[in-house]
């Protein structure tokens, strides 16, 4: 197999004027990424930063127990233990923590290594893949509106950053037959994997590279490295946590998600974040090389079908099936277009083995990524898309670069500057976009605490919601409503968002009166909550002027907020969770209905409890209640329990002791049963 012969970087070797010219790379470039830098530290905490934050003031207070703590972040509190959040973000966000304090600012200024990576990373590959026109493709990725609105400070671009650099330090160890090189890619590919888990598609990228060029042990070498970091981190966890994490998710499953939704998303999104862009790039192909007249149609049907599903999108509410089918025939017709242009144009391309292999590492690397996102992470979201892509727009401008000669280079040069300006365009109305809705979560969550104490009122303040708006509640003083949990006593405020996600609690409720709310205004028409962070398009409409609203309500006594779920809603979601200690959290609110349950479903809800034995000692006094229900069943299904719980309160015990009098023989023998059982545990 004949090996690829990649454009080498001959940087190294330079006199005068090379030498200026890598320096004045190096200036623009560092800043570009300090303009993303910038750009990114003046959005306020947003969506699941907070998770990040709070995992790294953890770290800070003990630095060898990183995830030893519950954080609430759906229904009820989780263990992060459970979760799969490897180190390298958290013990970077710590160290910033430690050093700046709580300040956002100072800490999403704190990440701008990984930006300079990313920015240099992608500046490198794009000069190997297109190097007439590197530069303004470097700024085309950078600045994408599927890249510079998603930094935040999430595990998504570092650890892509961390990956494209590995993907250059290998083909750079395999032009020069270095395995000092191998050991850094492998060593910066162990760092991607250690940001994000979805980056172990990284090595299998490494070893294509690897058997393409003949470099196969290469390949294995620098994926055994990966394998060792792995290694040793699993080993840490279990030594921490008893359980391994990455192996622990992957037995248990992750993400649950439908794979039709998820093909779903892929077509939707990743046309309406790339595909609106490509034909600009035709666009730009036509005076650089003269084309066939029906591959100028394609370009000018997809011009016209990508833009028009682009504004369909922002423009109509029910925007979700009329733009699948929009970004559904982009896609086919900008495939058609570029198979065309491979066969009309097989005479001007010369399909020797070196430039098809270059293809054949592109789309192999396409079509691994494409793998990773409907199988590792299924989970509809822009930054499920930034690897794939970066990828199209390298394919893409390389077909322009191989079309461009030296008299047409200017042309070329020009147009592609031209197609960044369009980019920045549409990137800057994501970003203004995105700003918008992390300013409002910012600006109530203070602003409420702030209006309430100059009015004078007391009490404490809680709050539902989560992403930035919970980081603002808890820094301005609120707490926390844990459903089925939390008591909020009489004069407490309880604080309601709408448009943030949040815990669901019954407020149809007489102790609770509704005093107003507060709102954030803007004219833009536009979301990207939750769209761009969690939906099968990235942005859609905004029915009316508010952005984000809060409703406020008085306590007028002592309350404890039941869950608003219903009962199959909580059974689901305990069959959803993979280990008992988070399954536990759902009991409460499944108590919550034994007195409305019929008795096979009662039957079922106190055999459930019985299975967490002793972890659900303190559920033994609501199962108790049940002691005295007219059905046998349910009588002896509460004597068998109550064996299981091991708890002696002596109220539980006056229980299981009245069933000794039983009318019933089977309930009496289980009472007997039962107290035996608590007989022996306590002796």
């Amino acid at each position: 197999m004949a090996m690829i012969k990649l454009k080498k970087n001959n940087n190294y070797r330079k006199d005068g004027n090379e030498g200026s010219k890598v320096s004045s790379r190096f200036v623009f470039l560092f800043l570009l990424a300090l303009i993303i830098c910038v750009i990114n530290a003046l959005k306020p905490i947003h969506i699941d930063d907070t998770v990040y934050i709070w995992i790294a003031r953890q770290i800070v207070s003990d630095p060898f127990n990183p995830f030893g703590f519950e954080l609430l972040w759906c229904q009820w509190p989780s263990f992060m233990d459970l979760g799969y959040i490897p180190p390298v973000m958290p013990y970077w966000l710590a160290g910033s923590l430690y050093v700046f304090g709580n300040d956002p600012i100072l800490i999403k200024l704190s990440i701008l290594p990984f930006i300079l990576v990313f920015v240099f990373a992608v500046n490198l590959l794009s000069k190997r893949f297109s190097p007439s026109i590197a530069f303004p493709v470097t700024v085309f990725i950078a600045v994408s509106p599927a890249i510079l609105p998603g930094w935040n400070i999430m595990l998504d671009l570092p650890s892509i950053a961390f990956g494209l650099m590995t993907i250059e330090l290998f083909i750079r160890a395999v032009s020069r037959d270095s395995w000092k090189y191998v050991i850094a890619a492998g060593m910066v590919a162990a760092l991607a994997v250690m940001t994000k888990y979805t980056a172990l598609v990284i090595p299998g990228v490494m070893l294509l590279y690897g058997i393409l060029n003949r470099r196969l042990l290469m390949g294995i070498a620098a994926g055994l490295i990966v394998l060792g970091f792995i290694i040793s981190w699993e080993f840490f966890y279990v030594y921490q946590y008893d359980h391994t994490q990455l192996l622990w998710r992957i037995m248990n499953g992750n993400n649950k998600n439908g794979s039709s939704s998820n093909v779903l998303f892929l077509v939707s999104t990743g046309c309406i974040t790339i595909g609106a862009l490509l034909p600009f790039l035709y666009a730009v192909y036509i005076p650089v090389r003269k084309l066939d007249k029906t591959f100028i149609k394609i370009i000018i049907i997809s011009l016209i079908i990508g833009l028009g599903g682009y504004l369909a999108a922002i423009c109509t509410n029910s925007f979700e099936i009329y733009f699948t089918v929009f970004a559904g025939l982009l896609f086919s017709i900008m495939l058609l277009g570029v198979i065309t242009e491979l066969i009309l144009n097989r005479d001007r391309i010369k399909f020797n083995i070196i430039p098809a292999n270059i293809y054949i590492f592109l789309f192999g690397w396409l079509i691994m990524e494409i793998t990773e996102s409907l199988l590792i992470s299924p989970f509809p979201a822009v930054r499920r898309l930034i690897s794939i892509t970066i990828i199209l727009t390298f394919l893409g401008f390389r077909l322009l670069d191989r079309k461009v000669l030296p008299e047409t280079r200017c042309i070329a040069l020009i147009g592609c500057w031209l197609m960044v300006a369009g980019n920045i365009v549409i990137t800057a109305l994501y970003v203004t976009v995105d700003q918008k809705e992390a300013d409002a979560q910012a600006t109530l969550a203070t602003q409420i605490i702030k209006q309430l104490r100059q009015n004078g009122v007391d009490g404490d303040v809680w709050y539902t919601g989560h992403w930035g708006f919970a980081y603002y509640a808890e820094k301005a003083g609120m707490k926390a409503v844990i459903p089925d949990e939390s008591i909020l006593k009489a004069g407490d405020w309880l604080i309601i968002p709408d448009g943030v996600h949040a815990q669901r609690i019954n407020i149809k409720d007489a102790s609770i009166i509704y005093k107003g709310y507060i709102e954030v205004k803007d004219q833009i028409p536009l979301h990207t909550i939750s769209a761009y962070y969690g939906g099968l398009i990235p942005i859609r409409a905004k029915l009316e002027e508010s952005r984000l609203r809060c409703y406020i309500f008085r306590v007028l006594k002592d309350k404890m907020f039941r869950t608003q779920l219903t009962f199959e809603q909580v059974v689901g979601l305990l069959n959803k969770s993979s280990d008992k200690r988070a399954a536990i959290r759902v009991l409460p609110a499944l108590l919550n209905f034994r007195h409305h349950l019929q008795a096979p479903h009662l039957v079922i809800l106190i055999n459930l409890v019985g299975s967490f034995n002793k972890l659900a000692t303190n559920k033994a006094p609501m199962i108790a209640e049940l002691a005295t229900d007219k059905e046998i069943a349910v009588r002896v299904a509460v004597m068998n329990t109550l064996a299981k719980l091991d708890n002696h309160d002596r109220n539980v015990i006056n229980v299981i002791k009245s069933r000794l009098k039983d009318s019933a023989k089977e309930v009496r023998e289980a009472a007997k049963n039962c107290l035996k059982a608590l007989n022996k545990d306590k002796s």
